[in-house]
């Protein structure tokens, strides 16, 4: 049997997207990259086998692959959520509750949900906010968590490229925009025409 690590360019799937430039295009995306970044994040968090990570996201976005094998991979467990649930964040604070999650991803736009129902967080839970730039709103939950990480990335390089740790000290300074932070393993960024 070869291991996920050796499988270089075996094809694990190809999404459908538009990306930043509004032109539709197939990705494909490989075993290894899948690896690496399940691997990182799963390492970065410490997911576990006491870890519950709720999957809140779709499977046709590529971020559900990540809140699928982080506990697959580290014998958690993958706490479902419906799609009623996934709209309705009171809700969904149930649903966190009741499953004891304490691995968490959404975008802004969900935690901004979350928070309008006077939810101020929740020390117990590791949290990773992206799909969407991370707008200050979403500051207020680095008070009340085990850590909060803004994560950023394309399609094309796997779900997440970067994170950057969202500190409570930072958080407390109120910053007009939050960092994408620095590459995740396997990843190198160039910044070009500044």
């Amino acid at each position: 049997n070869q291991s996920l690590a050796d499988t270089k360019e075996h094809l694990a799937y190809v999404l459908y997207t538009s990306g930043s430039t509004g032109k539709p295009k197939g990705v494909v995306i490989y075993e290894n990259s899948v690896f690496n970044i399940v691997t990182y994040y799963t390492q970065l968090i410490n997911v576990s086998t006491s870890s519950k990570v709720m999957a809140l996201t779709t499977f046709c976005f590529d971020i559900s692959v990540l809140e699928i094998f982080m506990p697959l991979v580290s014998g958690g467990t993958l706490v479902l959520a419906k799609s009623s649930t996934q709209k309705d964040p009171f809700r969904l604070l149930e649903v966190i509750e009741e499953r004891s999650v304490n691995v968490f991803q959404a975008t802004p736009t969900s935690y901004e949900m979350m928070l309008a129902t006077g939810w101020t967080g929740d020390e117990t839970i590791d949290f990773l906010v992206g799909g969407e730039a991370c707008r200050p709103a979403v500051l207020p939950v680095a008070h009340k968590c085990k850590s909060l990480w803004n994560v950023y990335g394309p399609t094309e390089t796997t779900i997440w490229s970067s994170s950057y740790r969202i500190t409570s000290e930072f958080a407390a300074e109120l910053p007009k925009s939050v960092p994408v932070g620095r590459p995740i393993s396997a990843t190198t960024f160039y910044i070009v025409n500044v």
